[in-house]
């Protein structure tokens, strides 16, 4: 069975597991400290989300390349919010996505 060319004969050594401290996920993890990064590479400021339609609008446009990745931002919040929003938030932040669309001319 060793003369068979799909045979493994001999295995790789065995190495111990090493610390893992060092990956992509443990310094994603580090970097973020508990923020959240709504796409892109700037982060939104605190309290973004918080302010009026127009404001936030105003906001994501400054902080996002194109429409696509401010919407994005947007509707990322939303949904990670879940069922922790308020109906009221939740028609502000609807509203907002209006003002969004405004601002970008995509209305």
């Amino acid at each position: 069975m060793k003369d068979h060319p799909g045979f493994l004969i001999e295995s790789a050594p065995y190495r111990p597991a090493t610390p893992r401290d060092n990956t992509w996920i443990e310094r994603t993890k580090n970097s973020r400290k508990g923020k959240y990064d709504y796409g892109g590479g700037q982060d939104v400021p605190e309290g973004t989300f918080k302010g009026s339609p127009a404001s936030i609008a105003q906001i994501l446009k400054s902080k996002s390349k194109d429409y696509k990745q401010a919407m994005s931002r947007l509707s990322s919040y939303i949904n990670m919010s879940g069922d922790n929003l308020s109906s009221s938030d939740k028609n502000r932040l609807e509203k907002a996505k209006q003002a969004l669309k405004r601002a970008y001319g995509k209305e």
